[in-house]
């Protein structure tokens, strides 16, 4: 067998293997204590959330009725100004690139 790593200095600074374990016996890694099980921890999470959802207050239909409108009016405006702002910067830079070029 040949070794790869003979003259180039190579030094392993981690063990392969730790200084415990029995050489040739196979063991089976012990999990640790505080290793909680995943399943019980999503069921007691999900129960959780149903609980948290259960103390909710949902709009009336007024409230979402009323609270859409607004939010509907607020985005035509914020897009009104936006495409005008949009449209004076381009006839500016068009102004300003035909005077230089003329």
């Amino acid at each position: 067998m040949v070794s790869k790593t003979i003259g180039w200095g190579f030094e392993s600074l981690l063990p392969c293997h730790s200084t415990a374990r029995r050489p040739g016996v196979f063991e089976f890694p012990v999990p640790p204590a505080n290793m909680a099980n995943p399943f019980r921890s999503i069921r007691i999470f999900l129960g959780e959330t149903s609980q948290e959802l259960k103390k909710t207050v949902w709009p009336t239909k007024t409230e979402l009725r009323d609270s859409t409108i607004v939010v509907f009016v607020a985005s035509l405006l914020l897009g009104a100004y936006v495409a005008l702002a949009d449209f004076s910067v381009y006839n500016w830079i068009q102004l300003l690139t035909n005077w230089v070029r003329s």
